[in-house]
C-alpha cells in the first residue's frame, strides 16, 4: 500500500502560503515527477544519529486520519526519552522509512513535547528513482503528552513530505494520538454502499478493530441540498435539522437499511461497538428514484484520439447527460448509446475484437457496462482501429446518439459528431451541433445558461476550456 502511494501520488503539491499549507492536485505521474534526489548536506537523519543499542525504546501505537488511507490504526511507533536531556524520539512515522527518527524536546514539566518542521527521513529507493523524505508541518509540531497514562496527541497536523518547505506533500496525518496501549476498536475504513434501490441500500466496510468486534452502530439520516455551484458540486444538510437521524445496532456487515425515502440523499457513519469505537469517515449516497420516461440531453463528443498505426487502439472521448433536455436530473443506469460516422452509419463493435466484452456483434452499448467492461469506460472507448491508411475508419466525422430506456419507451437524443480530416492524428477540432456558437457545458454534461463565472475545466462547442 505504501509504495503505490508514493507511486501514485508524489505528484501532489502544496503550497505554502502565509504559513500555512494548502493541498493541491496535480496529474504529474510519480515517473514524470521522479528524479535522482540526494539529501542536503546540512540536514542529518535522527536515523543515522542514533544508534539503537545505546538507546531504550518503548513500543507505542499512532491512530490518527490520513488524506491516503483514511485511517492509520494502531501503527507500530517506538518512543523514547529522556528526562535528563529533555529529549525525546520517535520512530516509526514514515510507513516507507520505518526506521527514520524523529527529535523533539520536553518542556520543563514534561507535559509537552516540540517536534521541529522539516526534519529528515531519510531517502527511499523506489525501483531506480530516490525521493528524499521529511517530517513536515506548518510550524513545529507540539504534543501533549502524559508518560503516566501513555499519552501522546497533537491537533497540528504533520505531513510526509519531499522537501523541508512542504511544498510538495504526499500524505498527512492529523487527530494524531499516539499510546502505550494499542486502541481497542479502530475507525471503520472504506465505508460504501451497493444493491441501492428506490428504498435500501448494502452497506459494507473495513474493520480496523484490535478486539473482536461482534456489534456495530450505524447511524444515518435523510439530508436536503442547501445549494450546487456550477461545477455540480452539492453542499447538505442534514434533513429537520437531525431530526430525523437515526441509529441501528447490527451483528454483522454486510447489512441492510430499508425503508429509506425513494430519490434522497443519505448520510451514514458506522463505528464498532462498545461506546468507545470510533467513528468513521461519513459518506454520502442516493436512493434511486422511480424513472420516468424522458429525452436525454445531448452528449458531449469531446476528443479523438488515433493510434496512428495499424494495431488501431484509438479512442474516442465523451461526456453522457445526467440531465434531460430540460434539465431534469436522469439516472443514468437507463442510459445507453451507439456510435455513428459520416453519414449516420451506425458503428458495429465486432465480437471478434470485443470479445472480452460481448459474445455477439453490438451496436448499442448500456452505460453501466464499462463497469465490468474491457475496452468501454464512463468517458471513452476504445477501437481496434485507426483512421489512417487506405481503409479510414471514418472519411469526415465520428458521432454518437445517447438513448434513454425507460420499461417499454426508448427516447434518443440527437446524433453529436465529432469533426475530424482523416489525416490528423490527434487534437481538439470542431463539433457540429445545432446551437449557439458560444455554448457551455460542464465536464459531467450539463449546460450552462452563460460563461462561468468560477474557475476550472469547461467544454466549450466541443472543445475543453480552462476557465482562469
Amino acid at each position: 500500500m505504501t509504495t503505490l502511494l508514493l507511486a501514485s501520488i508524489v505528484g501532489a503539491q502544496a503550497q505554502k502560503l502565509d504559513g500555512k499549507l494548502q493541498k493541491v492536485n496535480c496529474n504529474q505521474s510519480a515517473l514524470t515527477m521522479a528524479r535522482k534526489i540526494v539529501a542536503p548536506d546540512q540536514v542529518t537523519s535522527q536515523s543515522t544519529a542514533l544508534e539503537d543499542d545505546q538507546t531504550e525504546w518503548e513500543t507505542w501505537y499512532l491512530n490518527a486520519y490520513s488524506d491516503y488511507n483514511a485511517e492509520v490504526y494502531n501503527l507500530v511507533t517506538q518512543v523514547s526519552y529522556n528526562t535528563l536531556t529533555n529529549k525525546i524520539y520517535l520512530k516509526g512515522l514514515c510507513p516507507y522509512i520505518p526506521s527514520a527518527v524523529v527529535e523533539g524536546t520536553l518542556n520543563s514539566d514534561y507535559s509537552q513535547a516540540t517536534f521541529a518542521s522539516g526534519q529528515y527521513y531519510g531517502n527511499y529507493e523506489y525501483w531506480f528513482f530516490y525521493f528524499n523524505l521529511y517530517f513536515v508541518g506548518t510550524s513545529d509540531i507540539v504534543f501533549n503528552v502524559d508518560f503516566e497514562s501513555g499519552i501522546m496527541s497533537t491537533e497540528d497536523d504533520i505531513y510526509l513530505g519531499s522537501d523541508q518547505e512542504g511544498s510538495n506533500i504526499i500524505d498527512r496525518y492529523y487527530n494524531v494520538v499516539i499510546t502505550r496501549e494499542p486502541a481497542p476498536y479502530g475507525a471503520p475504513t472504506y465505508l460504501s454502499v451497493e444493491d441501492v434501490t428506490t428504498n435500501s441500500v448494502t452497506l459494507t466496510w473495513q474493520e480496523n478493530s484490535f478486539e473482536e468486534v461482534t456489534q456495530w452502530v450505524v447511524r444515518y439520516s435523510p439530508l436536503v441540498v442547501t445549494s450546487v455551484d456550477e461545477n455540480g458540486n452539492k453542499t447538505y444538510d442534514l434533513a429537520e435539522n437531525g431530526a430525523l437521524l437515526k441509529e441501528i445496532v447490527v451483528d454483522e456487515h454486510p447489512c441492510s437499511l430499508t425503508n429509506l425515502e425513494e430519490g434522497t440523499p443519505y448520510k451514514v457513519w458506522v463505528r464498532p461497538e462498545p461506546a468507545e469505537g470510533k467513528w468513521s469517515e461519513p459518506m454520502i449516497f442516493d436512493t434511486k428514484a422511480t424513472a420516468v420516461p424522458a429525452v436525454p440531453a445531448d452528449p458531449i463528443v469531446s476528443e479523438w484520439y488515433d493510434r496512428g498505426d495499424e494495431s488501431g487502439y484509438s479512442r474516442l472521448y465523451f461526456t453522457l447527460p445526467e440531465t434531460d433536455v430540460d434539465g431534469n436530473e436522469i439516472n443514468k443506469e437507463y442510459l445507453s448509446y451507439s456510435v455513428f460516422t459520416d453519414d449516420d452509419q451506425i458503428f458495429t463493435f465486432p465480437s471478434e475484437n470485443y470479445y472480452r466484452d460481448f459474445s455477439e456483434d453490438v451496436t448499442e452499448i448500456p452505460y453501466e457496462h464499462y463497469a465490468s467492461g474491457h475496452d468501454f469506460f464512463q468517458d471513452h472507448i476504445y477501437f481496434y482501429r485507426t483512421n489512417y491508411g487506405d481503409n479510414p475508419f471514418f472519411s469526415k466525422r465520428i458521432g454518437m446518439q445517447v438513448y434513454y430506456t425507460v420499461g417499454s419507451v426508448k427516447n434518443a437524443s440527437n446524433i453529436v459528431y465529432w469533426n475530424l480530416p482523416p489525416e490528423i492524428a490527434t487534437g481538439i477540432h470542431n463539433v457540429t451541433a445545432s446551437e449557439s456558437p458560444d455554448t457551455w457545458y460542464t465536464l459531467d454534461g450539463r449546460k450552462l445558461s452563460a460563461k462561468p463565472m468560477t474557475k476550472g475545466v469547461f467544454i466549450k462547442n466541443g472543445q475543453k476550456v480552462v476557465n482562469k
